[in-house]
Order: C-alpha cells, then sequence, then structure tokens
C-alpha cells in the first residue's frame, strides 16, 4: 500500500484573506479536483483534515503497481490544480 498526502502551500495566510464564502468555493473546487484525480489513479481518500487529504492506494487490492500510481496522480493533481487557478 501507498500512501499520498495533499494540501494546499501557505492556505494559512490564503484564508486569512477571504471571506469565509470564498473559502468554502475554494475548498470545494479543490476537494472535487483532488478526488477526481486520485479516482482515475484508482486511489481512495482515506480521510480530509484541514486541507489536507490523505489518499491510499491498493488498500483493498494491490497489483505492484501502488507507488507508480500514487506518484501519477500527485503530478496530475498539480498540473489540475495549476489549471484552476484564477
Amino acid at each position: 500500500m501507498t500512501v499520498l498526502f495533499v494540501d494546499i502551500v501557505g492556505s494559512t495566510r490564503l484564508v486569512e484573506r477571504l471571506d469565509p464564502e470564498d473559502v468554502r468555493a475554494l475548498q470545494r473546487a479543490y476537494f472535487g479536483t483532488v478526488a477526481s484525480v486520485l479516482r482515475r489513479w484508482r486511489g481512495v481518500v482515506e480521510k480530509y483534515v484541514g486541507d489536507a487529504v490523505m489518499a491510499l492506494f491498493g488498500a483493498s487490492d494491490s497489483d505492484g503497481l501502488n507507488a507508480y500510481r500514487a506518484v501519477r496522480a500527485g503530478l496530475d493533481i498539480q498540473a489540475a490544480l495549476a489549471r484552476r487557478r484564477p
């Protein structure tokens, strides 16, 4: 099994400048994007902690490619989030 941990760098500074409604909209878009990419790479969200996402690869079945899929998911998450920047 492989664990991938994803969070927003500088999120505390960011949310201090935003209205609560904007923070919620940002979080929804962020979590939706991350979860979508994880599903494509057969990752499963284990839990959300603040703005962090902990995902598991190969928890229920392992094919020996868990680490590969986790790395690819991480790279795809970065690319997907970069495309979403305002």
